[in-house]
């Protein structure tokens, strides 16, 4: 095998391992915010989760998700870890 096609192999393991890493570090993420919302008191907590939303949810309440529901997530998280 040439140096050029070594190099060329060496190259793309480098991408694939990085791209692994950066999955893996998304999942661990995706983890701890999914860990944080099990542990949330439904009594006190700034947010909780409600069953049969259309039937539970009065008009006019924030009903968070997807992206704005991460970042919601995640700035809770960080005010809980800077206490």
């Amino acid at each position: 095998m040439s140096s050029e096609t070594e190099g060329f192999y060496e190259k793309m393991w480098k991408d694939f391992v990085s791209l692994q890493r950066g999955d893996v570090q998304q999942l661990c993420k995706e983890a701890e915010r999914y860990r944080w919302l099990r542990e949330q008191p439904w009594h006190n907590s700034s947010v909780a989760i409600v069953c049969k939303p259309k039937e539970n949810v009065k008009l006019g309440s924030t009903c968070l998700s997807h992206e704005l529901l991460d970042s919601m997530i995640d700035g809770e998280i960080v005010k809980e870890k800077s206490n």
